[in-house]
Protein backbone atom coordinates (compact mmCIF):
# COMPACT_ATOMS: atom_id res chain seq x y z
CA UNK A 1 0.00 0.00 0.00
CA UNK A 2 1.57 3.24 -1.08
CA UNK A 3 -0.17 6.45 -2.07
CA UNK A 4 1.81 9.15 -3.85
CA UNK A 5 0.49 12.19 -2.05
CA UNK A 6 1.29 14.40 0.93
CA UNK A 7 0.24 12.40 3.99
CA UNK A 8 -0.49 13.69 7.48
CA UNK A 9 0.18 11.18 10.27
CA UNK A 10 -2.05 11.00 13.32
CA UNK A 11 -1.05 9.74 16.78
CA UNK A 12 -4.57 8.29 17.04
CA UNK A 13 -5.77 7.18 13.58
CA UNK A 14 -9.38 6.17 13.04
CA UNK A 15 -9.89 2.60 14.25
CA UNK A 16 -6.46 2.42 15.86
CA UNK A 17 -6.39 -0.09 18.71
CA UNK A 18 -9.43 -2.05 17.58
CA UNK A 19 -7.61 -4.99 15.97
CA UNK A 20 -4.36 -6.19 17.60
CA UNK A 21 -1.34 -7.26 15.58
CA UNK A 22 -0.44 -10.91 15.35
CA UNK A 23 2.64 -11.54 17.50
CA UNK A 24 4.97 -14.52 17.74
CA UNK A 25 6.31 -15.86 21.04
CA UNK A 26 9.90 -16.20 19.78
CA UNK A 27 10.08 -12.43 19.31
CA UNK A 28 9.73 -11.74 23.04
CA UNK A 29 10.99 -12.57 26.50
CA UNK A 30 8.19 -13.18 28.99
CA UNK A 31 4.54 -12.30 28.47
CA UNK A 32 3.27 -11.49 25.00
CA UNK A 33 2.32 -7.83 24.51
CA UNK A 34 -0.74 -6.37 22.85
CA UNK A 35 0.36 -4.30 19.87
CA UNK A 36 -1.35 -2.27 17.15
CA UNK A 37 -0.06 -0.85 13.87
CA UNK A 38 -1.63 1.73 11.58
CA UNK A 39 0.30 1.83 8.31
CA UNK A 40 0.30 5.01 6.23
CA UNK A 41 2.78 3.85 3.62
CA UNK A 42 4.14 0.43 2.63
CA UNK A 43 6.53 -0.15 -0.26
CA UNK A 44 7.88 -3.71 -0.24
CA UNK A 45 10.17 -3.09 -3.20
CA UNK A 46 11.92 -0.24 -1.41
CA UNK A 47 11.46 -1.80 2.03
CA UNK A 48 9.90 1.41 3.34
CA UNK A 49 7.17 1.39 6.00
CA UNK A 50 5.70 4.41 7.81
CA UNK A 51 2.99 4.57 10.43
CA UNK A 52 1.79 4.69 14.03
CA UNK A 53 2.47 1.82 16.46
CA UNK A 54 1.73 1.04 20.08
CA UNK A 55 2.43 -1.74 22.56
CA UNK A 56 1.83 -2.72 26.14
CA UNK A 57 4.87 -3.44 28.33
CA UNK A 58 7.32 -5.75 26.57
CA UNK A 59 10.85 -7.10 26.44
CA UNK A 60 11.94 -8.21 22.99
CA UNK A 61 14.39 -11.00 22.27
CA UNK A 62 17.77 -9.38 21.68
CA UNK A 63 19.78 -9.50 18.48
CA UNK A 64 20.98 -7.42 15.53
CA UNK A 65 18.30 -4.89 14.54
CA UNK A 66 16.97 -5.91 11.13
CA UNK A 67 16.34 -2.42 9.70
CA UNK A 68 17.18 1.25 10.02
CA UNK A 69 14.36 2.86 11.99
CA UNK A 70 13.58 6.44 12.95
CA UNK A 71 11.07 6.87 15.78
CA UNK A 72 9.26 9.72 17.46
CA UNK A 73 7.97 8.64 20.88
CA UNK A 74 4.45 9.92 21.50
CA UNK A 75 3.84 8.18 24.84
CA UNK A 76 5.91 6.09 27.22
CA UNK A 77 9.52 5.21 28.00
CA UNK A 78 11.91 2.85 26.22
CA UNK A 79 15.19 1.22 27.21
CA UNK A 80 17.60 -0.09 24.57
CA UNK A 81 20.46 -2.27 25.84
CA UNK A 82 23.72 -2.82 23.97
CA UNK A 83 24.12 -6.60 24.05
CA UNK A 84 27.92 -6.38 23.94
CA UNK A 85 28.58 -3.76 26.60
CA UNK A 86 25.40 -3.94 28.68
CA UNK A 87 24.95 -0.17 28.34
CA UNK A 88 21.28 0.84 28.58
CA UNK A 89 20.10 3.98 26.80
CA UNK A 90 16.81 5.63 27.74
CA UNK A 91 14.28 7.30 25.46
CA UNK A 92 11.23 9.18 26.73
CA UNK A 93 8.01 10.62 25.34
CA UNK A 94 8.76 13.70 23.26
CA UNK A 95 12.10 12.39 21.95
CA UNK A 96 13.27 11.20 18.54
CA UNK A 97 15.88 8.53 17.90
CA UNK A 98 17.29 6.12 15.31
CA UNK A 99 18.24 2.48 15.75
CA UNK A 100 20.73 1.53 13.01
CA UNK A 101 20.50 -1.71 11.08
CA UNK A 102 22.77 -4.38 12.55
CA UNK A 103 22.96 -2.85 16.04
CA UNK A 104 23.02 -5.81 18.46
CA UNK A 105 20.58 -4.64 21.10
CA UNK A 106 17.51 -5.47 23.16
CA UNK A 107 14.33 -3.39 23.38
CA UNK A 108 12.53 -3.11 26.73
CA UNK A 109 9.60 -0.93 27.72
CA UNK A 110 8.28 -1.09 31.29
CA UNK A 111 4.87 0.22 30.25
CA UNK A 112 2.75 1.42 27.36
CA UNK A 113 4.49 3.04 24.36
CA UNK A 114 3.10 4.75 21.27
CA UNK A 115 5.30 6.04 18.45
CA UNK A 116 5.56 7.18 14.85
CA UNK A 117 7.95 4.96 12.92
CA UNK A 118 9.91 5.14 9.67
CA UNK A 119 11.37 1.73 8.78
CA UNK A 120 13.85 1.15 5.98
CA UNK A 121 14.36 -2.59 5.69
CA UNK A 122 16.75 -2.64 2.68
CA UNK A 123 15.25 -5.90 1.33
CA UNK A 124 18.13 -6.65 -1.06
CA UNK A 125 20.94 -5.94 1.40
CA UNK A 126 22.51 -8.46 3.77
CA UNK A 127 22.70 -7.80 7.49
CA UNK A 128 25.92 -5.84 8.08
CA UNK A 129 28.62 -7.49 10.17
CA UNK A 130 28.61 -4.35 12.30
CA UNK A 131 26.24 -1.41 12.55
CA UNK A 132 27.39 2.00 11.31
CA UNK A 133 26.97 3.17 14.91
CA UNK A 134 26.90 0.81 17.90
CA UNK A 135 24.25 2.79 19.78
CA UNK A 136 20.99 4.61 19.29
CA UNK A 137 21.26 8.09 17.77
CA UNK A 138 19.26 11.11 18.86
CA UNK A 139 19.03 14.05 16.41
CA UNK A 140 20.03 17.52 17.55
CA UNK A 141 17.30 19.65 19.10
CA UNK A 142 18.89 22.84 17.75
CA UNK A 143 20.86 23.32 14.52
CA UNK A 144 23.96 25.45 15.04
CA UNK A 145 25.67 25.05 11.65
CA UNK A 146 24.35 26.18 8.27
CA UNK A 147 24.76 22.73 6.70
CA UNK A 148 26.31 19.48 7.92
CA UNK A 149 25.88 16.27 5.95
CA UNK A 150 25.12 15.65 2.28
CA UNK A 151 21.35 15.17 2.51
CA UNK A 152 20.95 18.29 0.35
CA UNK A 153 21.85 16.23 -2.73
CA UNK A 154 18.40 14.64 -2.63
CA UNK A 155 15.89 17.28 -1.61
CA UNK A 156 15.49 20.69 -3.20
CA UNK A 157 13.82 22.35 -0.20
CA UNK A 158 17.13 22.25 1.69
CA UNK A 159 18.34 25.02 -0.61
CA UNK A 160 15.20 27.13 -0.98
CA UNK A 161 15.49 30.77 -1.94
CA UNK A 162 14.62 33.10 0.91
CA UNK A 163 15.37 32.47 4.57
CA UNK A 164 18.55 30.65 5.63
CA UNK A 165 18.43 26.85 5.77
CA UNK A 166 20.26 24.76 8.37
CA UNK A 167 20.73 20.99 8.27
CA UNK A 168 22.37 18.81 10.93
CA UNK A 169 22.61 15.19 9.87
CA UNK A 170 22.79 12.73 12.77
CA UNK A 171 22.81 9.41 10.90
CA UNK A 172 23.54 8.00 7.46
CA UNK A 173 23.46 4.30 6.68
CA UNK A 174 26.36 2.46 5.02
CA UNK A 175 24.68 2.57 1.59
CA UNK A 176 23.92 6.31 1.78
CA UNK A 177 20.20 5.68 1.32
CA UNK A 178 18.82 6.41 4.81
CA UNK A 179 19.48 9.84 6.33
CA UNK A 180 18.16 11.41 9.50
CA UNK A 181 18.71 14.67 11.32
CA UNK A 182 17.33 18.13 12.04
CA UNK A 183 16.30 20.80 9.52
CA UNK A 184 15.64 24.46 10.23
CA UNK A 185 14.37 27.21 7.94
CA UNK A 186 13.40 30.83 8.33
CA UNK A 187 10.50 32.27 6.33
CA UNK A 188 10.71 31.39 2.64
CA UNK A 189 8.66 30.30 -0.36
CA UNK A 190 9.50 28.04 -3.29
CA UNK A 191 8.37 27.32 -6.79
CA UNK A 192 6.83 23.84 -7.23
CA UNK A 193 9.43 21.19 -6.33
CA UNK A 194 9.49 17.53 -7.33
CA UNK A 195 10.90 15.25 -4.65
CA UNK A 196 13.74 12.95 -5.67
CA UNK A 197 13.44 10.86 -2.51
CA UNK A 198 10.98 9.95 0.25
CA UNK A 199 10.85 12.22 3.29
CA UNK A 200 9.26 12.13 6.74
CA UNK A 201 9.11 15.29 8.87
CA UNK A 202 8.13 15.88 12.48
CA UNK A 203 7.76 19.59 13.26
CA UNK A 204 9.23 20.74 16.55
CA UNK A 205 8.18 24.34 15.93
CA UNK A 206 6.94 26.74 13.28
CA UNK A 207 4.41 26.61 10.44
CA UNK A 208 4.94 24.83 7.12
CA UNK A 209 2.45 25.09 4.24
CA UNK A 210 2.66 22.65 1.32
CA UNK A 211 0.62 23.30 -1.82
CA UNK A 212 0.10 20.16 -3.92
CA UNK A 213 -0.30 19.91 -7.69
CA UNK A 214 -4.08 20.33 -7.32
CA UNK A 215 -3.48 23.62 -5.46
CA UNK A 216 -4.70 22.18 -2.15
CA UNK A 217 -2.92 23.72 0.86
CA UNK A 218 -1.70 21.42 3.64
CA UNK A 219 -0.72 23.34 6.79
CA UNK A 220 1.48 21.72 9.44
CA UNK A 221 2.34 23.15 12.85
CA UNK A 222 4.42 22.14 15.86
CA UNK A 223 3.73 18.58 17.01
CA UNK A 224 2.55 17.32 13.61
CA UNK A 225 4.12 14.69 11.35
CA UNK A 226 3.97 14.28 7.58
CA UNK A 227 5.31 12.12 4.79
CA UNK A 228 6.09 13.12 1.19
CA UNK A 229 6.74 10.24 -1.23
CA UNK A 230 9.30 10.38 -4.00
CA UNK A 231 7.90 11.95 -7.16
CA UNK A 232 5.37 14.24 -5.46
CA UNK A 233 5.41 17.84 -6.67
CA UNK A 234 4.50 20.61 -4.25
CA UNK A 235 5.26 24.19 -3.32
CA UNK A 236 6.80 25.01 0.08
CA UNK A 237 5.98 28.02 2.25
CA UNK A 238 7.57 28.52 5.65
CA UNK A 239 5.43 31.19 7.30
CA UNK A 240 7.03 30.90 10.75
CA UNK A 241 10.56 29.60 11.35
CA UNK A 242 10.43 25.81 11.19
CA UNK A 243 12.58 23.33 13.07
CA UNK A 244 11.90 19.69 12.24
CA UNK A 245 13.32 16.20 12.54
CA UNK A 246 13.64 14.61 9.12
CA UNK A 247 14.26 11.17 7.69
CA UNK A 248 15.08 10.70 4.01
CA UNK A 249 14.99 7.38 2.17
CA UNK A 250 16.63 7.62 -1.23
CA UNK A 251 15.99 5.03 -3.95
CA UNK A 252 19.02 3.08 -5.12
CA UNK A 253 18.91 4.78 -8.50
CA UNK A 254 19.88 8.18 -7.05
CA UNK A 255 21.84 7.17 -3.94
Amino acid sequence: MFINKITRLSPNPAGFGEVPDEVSAEMFVGDLPTQHTHSYYENDQLGLYIGTWDSTAVTEAGGPYDCDEFMWVIDGDIEVKNNHTGLVEHIHAGEAFVIPKGYDCQWHQPGYVRKFYVISAHPNEAMPAQAVVESIIKPALVVTEKNTGNDTAFLPHFSLDGGPQKVAQCYRDAQARFFSGTWESEQCESAPLTFGANEFLYLQSGVLVLVDDEQVEHTFTAGEALFIPQGVTCQWRVTQTVRAFYTIIAPASIA
